[in-house]
């Protein structure tokens, strides 16, 4: 069976993927969704953080949501806080991304608010 990801997300993921393995994150868990137009859910660890890249393959948006683990518990999901919380009102997405120069664009936008909910030091998240 074939399974095709989106460019898009595919760009976006490549340079996420390089920032988080400089911060000391390793990918955790992948959730490819084939029957809701090919959205993505990928999982990232590292010491003390549990961050997820979303990607809405209907509203072809990408997003990150970042929580605490201070145990080897899973956090509980409404532990979750979107990186775009303080910038954009809940819910709101201010274009689809439809090439991947969109997409690369969104991915230093979201690396960029990342760097203000993650200790680079790799000790934990931040209150976002």
């Amino acid at each position: 069976m074939e399974r095709v990801l989106d460019p898009v997300f595919l760009a976006i993921r490549d340079v996420v993927e390089r920032d988080l393995d400089r911060l000391g994150f390793h990918l955790a868990s992948e959730k490819l969704l084939c029957d809701a137009f090919g959205s993505v859910t990928l999982e990232y660890h590292r010491r003390g953080t549990r961050l997820k890249l979303n990607w809405d393959g209907k509203d072809r948006w990408a997003w990150i949501s970042i929580a605490p683990q201070p145990t080897n518990a899973y956090p509980h999901p409404e532990s979750y806080r979107d990186v775009d919380a303080p910038f954009v009102a809940p819910n709101t997405m201010s274009r689809f991304l439809t090439t991947t120069e969109q997409g690369l664009a969104r991915a230093r936008e979201l690396l960029t608010r990342l760097a203000s909910a993650v200790d680079a030091k790799g000790d934990g998240a931040r209150a976002v």
